[in-house]
This record gives C-alpha cells, structure tokens and sequence, in this order.
C-alpha cells in the first residue's frame, strides 16, 4: 500500500486494512528506523514535464598526466 503513493493518511490505510491507526503508525516508525523506509519524495519523469535536461560536471585533470597539450588549453577556457 506504501509503495503506490506514499505518504497517504493513517486514516486512509486504517479504514482500507481495518485496524487503528496507532499499529499502523508503529510499524511505519519500526519500517523507518530499520532504513526499510528511506524517504517519502516524488519519482518524476522529467520526459513529461516538457524540458530538456541539463547536466553540470565537474572534471579535475592531473596537467603533469595530460599528453595532449592544445586538449589542455582548450579545457582552460571552459
């Protein structure tokens, strides 16, 4: 049930499981703290919200490993 759209309300889940809400709770404090819970957060598909993707990296170079040296001076001015 957690796993279809959590976080959904104790209410929710004691009224579609038939128990109270307190076990309820329990056992979702106890699934947390075992790490079996890790986050409640939205799993977009960026595909649909009409955007384009964009990346930032970060690249460290050893100059001294670098053979190529004009690969090098192109890098500077990036």
């Amino acid at each position: 049930m957690l796993k279809e759209g959590a976080p959904i309300s104790l209410a929710k889940m004691s009224r579609e499981l038939g128990l109270s809400s307190p076990p309820i709770k329990d056992r979702i404090d106890k699934l947390e703290e075992q790490w079996v819970i890790l986050d409640y957060r939205p799993v977009l598909y960026y595909g649909k919200l009409g955007g384009g993707l964009t990346g930032f990296v970060g690249l460290i170079l050893d100059f001294q490993r670098c053979y190529d040296e004009k690969f090098v001076k192109d890098l500077k001015g990036v």
